[in-house]
């Protein structure tokens, strides 16, 4: 009787979808993972001089980033008058993203490029901060180029 309820129980289960009883997952996501993503270059290089006016902003990271999570909130480009319009591009490992400004930047200008902790890896850890002895967490990567004429 034990194995004719137990097989039951089974059929039931199976018929009514309980086999996939399992907390949903996405496939990309990986839940050992704890550890956000770093910067680990940038184009313009920190403190380059005579950049192009018409340059793209290329940061790479560690790991994929969730394009989602790249926005004029979270990647940053400014000068002493505001900060830059444009657009983001992603390589398709997501692990490049290419800022192009929507129009020429200003000649002998400054400029910062700041990428912050609500930039994500594909499981939603924030970017992490590149001098563990910072504490302005907002900004975890500043970078700063000087436009050409």
């Amino acid at each position: 009787m034990k194995i004719v309820l137990f097989i039951f129980l089974i059929s039931l289960m199976t018929t009514c979808g309980f086999e996939n009883d399992i907390p949903l997952q996405k496939a990309d996501y990986n839940y050992s993972d704890i550890t956000g993503p770093t910067v680990i270059s940038i184009i313009p290089a920190p403190g380059e001089k005579d950049v192009r006016r018409d340059s793209g902003i290329i940061a790479r990271f560690s790991e994929p980033v969730n394009t989602e999570s790249v926005s004029e909130l979270s990647f940053i480009l400014s000068n002493r008058d505001g900060q830059e319009k444009g657009t983001y591009l992603f390589s398709p490992d997501s692990r490049e993203v290419t800022f192009i400004p929507s129009r020429k930047l200003s000649q002998l200008m400054q400029y910062t490029v700041a990428i912050n902790s609500r930039i994500e890896d594909l499981n939603q850890n924030p970017l992490t901060d590149q001098d563990p002895n910072d504490k302005l967490q907002f900004s975890p990567f500043l970078s700063s180029f000087v436009t050409g004429e």
